[in-house]
């Protein structure tokens, strides 16, 4: 994946697909770290484009602070999966973490309970309180470029 509109649940890849194919309905995986996820394919609106069914959207909190060194920011609540009884963590690593307005690009690289560390030094400027609610939030997406994408084939031959 070379590019991701998260608001159009869009995916630019870095080739084109098979011309003439119908994707529609067709499963895709997508993997950044050390899982992946499956998606349908709502549409693919250019030959390298695919629009997904569903938001990719894992976990939304508000920001209480910054650490000094920009190594993590720190969440109102712990992110849901690795604070619930029994998940190993780990969960979160390498998903995409962003702003109110989509455009950061950090990724995870762990999480201990409410400090959720990245995988470079944070710049406060880039979550801002966009919206004006007094609340300044990060998103964590199941994705973002550079991850790999594979669409689902199947190929059906006939021996006599």
């Amino acid at each position: 994946m070379t590019a991701l509109d998260l608001a159009e649940r869009t995916l630019t890849l870095d080739r084109d697909l098979p011309e003439g194919l119908d994707l529609t309905g067709r499963m895709v995986y997508v993997q950044g770290g050390p899982h992946r996820s499956a998606y349908h394919v709502a549409e693919a609106p250019a030959p390298n484009v695919l629009r997904l069914d569903l938001s990719a959207l894992r976990f939304r909190s508000r920001i209480e602070g910054f650490a000094e060194d920009g190594s993590h920011l720190i969440a109102e609540l712990p992110p849901s999966i690795e604070a619930a009884r029994g998940f190993k963590p780990g969960h979160y690593d390498g998903a995409l973490i962003t702003d109110e307005t989509l455009q950061a690009r950090y990724r995870v690289e762990r999480v201990e309970d409410t400090k959720v560390f990245t995988d470079r030094p944070i710049d406060p400027a880039d979550f801002t309180d966009a919206d004006g609610d007094g609340r300044a939030v990060f998103l964590i997406y199941d994705h973002g470029p550079g991850d790999r994408v594979t669409v689902q084939m199947n190929a059906f031959r006939r021996w006599e």
